[in-house]
């Protein structure tokens, strides 16, 4: 059975140490079609939102964030730029909705992150 990828890497491919976890061969009779599966680790939101703040030659970028709402049941995608990190609470972050009104958002509720409009991160589907 030929499995694919099961996380989603910031970085293609590669043979390095980091990406690598696992490999697979898989083969069919006499080694006639063959593929090699390599496994990437997820890296974890909080090292991933870390990484727009601080590291100044990925952070260029138009990112935005997908979080799932409770209330509406879908993810609702906001700019970075738009997200504040409070200091008392770190595992949240915090965002301002049309009205006004600033709410916390856990990590364990971002389900995505766009950059320059294109996937590059994503947690998977939401729980319903």
């Amino acid at each position: 059975m030929l499995r694919a990828n099961l996380s989603y890497s910031l970085r293609p491919h590669s043979s390095s140490a980091e990406n690598k976890v696992g490999r697979r061969v898989w083969s069919s009779g006499r080694m006639r079609a063959s593929q090699v599966v390599i496994y990437t680790r997820m890296i974890p939101i909080h090292e991933l939102l870390n990484r727009i703040r601080w590291d100044p030659e990925f952070g260029r970028g138009d990112f935005q964030l997908g979080y799932y709402d409770r209330a509406e049941h879908r993810v609702i995608l906001v700019p970075f730029k738009e997200v504040s990190f409070a200091a008392e609470s770190p595992q949240t972050l915090q965002v301002t909705d049309a009205e006004g009104q600033s709410h916390r958002i856990p990590f364990h509720r971002v389900r995505e992150v766009y950059r320059d409009s294109q996937r590059i991160w994503y947690r998977g589907e939401s729980p319903r």
